[in-house]
């Protein structure tokens, strides 16, 4: 009996249309793999040009500078820290890079990377001249506000009076008094830190430097269980200083009250 051979053929054109779908489809593939390796490609370029201002510097600068701050704004502050310091890498002898020195210290504050921005701030004191004091008072007074914060007291001391010495009779002078007697504070040295209170207020008698430390004097006294004298201290903060100061010393008169009563003709005016 002669084999069955009518299926054969049918078979065959199957396997050729089988083959024929499998080599479009990798066409297909190959298509698309270029078009997206063209495409990255031209990102790539993209990015690359945009990164470097297209071989403007100052583009190059502000453009990134303005993303740092639109992160610095968004909180993403790891993106932030990484342009400022881009910038820095690429380009430190451009005017912004203290700009950028600045930003990327206030950002490694915020991430409580206090060793970072002290460093920072500490590069940014190197590149700043004589004609910078407002900025270098500032910068002198942030470093000693962070030894501060990290309870390095010593430095801190260092650091307020380093301003004291090189911006005497100014606000940033009035600012390191303040710190020295905050520094005084912290380490319970109540008496010294109402004196150094009582110089800023001398120095700088109407103001908000004046008022805080007014309430300071306040919070001294209260540590020393000085009350009626605590109580004063607060009463005259609301007597002499503008109303965006008195809450605090309103709630801490209240608190104290119970133990001295505040005298009578002072306390009408809290009603």
């Amino acid at each position: 009996m002669a084999p069955k051979l009518s299926n054969q053929p049918g078979l065959n054109d199957t396997a050729k249309h089988r083959a024929d779908e499998q080599a479009i489809l990798r066409k297909q593939i190959l298509i698309l793999a270029c078009i997206l390796v063209a495409a990255a490609l031209a990102w790539g370029i993209y990015s690359f040009g945009d990164d470097r201002g297209w071989g403007n510097a100052d583009r190059a600068v502000h453009s990134k500078l303005d993303k740092a701050q639109q992160a610095f704004v968004d909180r993403r502050l790891d993106k932030a820290v990484r342009l400022y310091q881009s910038v820095l890498k690429r380009y430190p002898e451009h005017p912004l890079a203290t700009q950028a020195l600045t930003s990327l210290a206030t950002a490694y504050e915020e991430q409580g990377r206090l060793d970072e921005a002290i460093q920072a701030y500490g590069q940014l004191l190197a590149k700043l001249g004589a004609d910078k004091a407002d900025l270098r008072a500032f910068t002198c007074l942030q470093v000693a506000k962070l030894q501060q914060e990290k309870h390095a007291y010593d430095q801190a001391a260092e650091g307020y009076q380093a301003v004291l010495k090189e911006f005497p009779k100014t606000d940033w002078a009035g600012e390191a008094l303040q710190g020295l007697g905050k520094v005084k504070q912290d380490r319970g040295q109540y008496q010294e830190a109402i004196k150094a209170y009582e110089a800023v207020i001398k120095a700088l008698p109407k103001g908000f430097l004046a008022a805080e430390a007014q309430g300071s004097i306040g919070e001294c006294f209260e540590a020393l269980s000085q009350t009626t004298k605590a109580v004063r201290a607060y009463q005259k903060v609301i007597d002499d200083y503008p109303s965006a100061v008195w809450d605090q010393a309103k709630a801490r008169i209240e608190a104290l009250s119970s133990a001295v009563p505040a005298p009578k003709a002072k306390a009408a005016k809290l009603r």
